[in-house]
C-alpha cells in the first residue's frame, strides 16, 4: 500500500508517498504486523548546506491488542488496525538530525561563506577586512 506524507524539519524533507508492505499475524491475545516503509527524502547537507534526495527504508513493528498500549495503538471494534502512526513515527525518526552529504565533507569557510568541498579557500591573512577585526584587540592587545 502507498500513502501521501509531508514532513518538514530542518535537516530534511519528505512530500511524496511513502510505499508500505506489511505482514500481519495473529497473536494469541493480539496481531504483530512487521514490514518495511520506502520513501525518498530530501536532504541538506549539515556542513556545506548542499541539497540531495535519497532513496530511505525502515522497518515496521507494532504489536496491536485489543487493550490500547502506552501510545493509544489497539485493534479497533471492527478489528481495524491503524497503521499511519506507525509508519509516520519510524520514518521521522530515520530521518538524519545532522546529515552529510559525504563523511569527508569540508564545510564553508568560516569568513568568506565558500564551499570548501568544490572550491579550496585560498585563507585570509588580511583580517582587518573582517567586520569583528576591531575585537580581536579586546582578546590579545599587543603594544597600545
Amino acid at each position: 500500500m502507498t500513502g501521501p506524507m509531508e514532513v518538514s524539519l530542518d535537516s530534511g524533507s519528505i512530500d511524496g508517498d511513502v510505499e508500505v508492505s506489511v505482514r500481519v499475524s495473529a497473536l494469541p491475545d493480539g496481531v504483530v504486523a512487521t514490514g518495511i516503509g520506502a520513501f525518498r527524502v530530501s536532504l541538506v547537507c549539515h556542513r556545506c548546506l548542499a541539497e540531495w534526495e535519497e532513496d530511505r527504508s525502515v522497518e515496521i513493528l507494532q504489536v496491536y491488542q485489543v487493550v490500547p498500549d502506552e501510545d493509544g495503538r489497539r485493534i479497533e471494534d471492527d478489528g481495524a488496525i491503524d497503521l499511519e502512526p506507525v509508519v509516520r513515527d519510524e520514518v521521522v525518526l530515520d530521518i538524519p538530525l545532522a546529515p552529510l552529504c559525504r563523511l569527508d565533507c569540508r564545510g564553508l569557510c568560516s569568513v568568506c561563506g565558500t564551499d570548501l568541498n568544490s572550491d579550496p579557500c585560498s585563507g585570509h591573512t588580511d583580517e582587518s577586512d573582517h567586520p569583528l577585526a576591531a575585537l580581536k584587540q579586546l582578546l590579545d592587545p599587543q603594544d597600545t
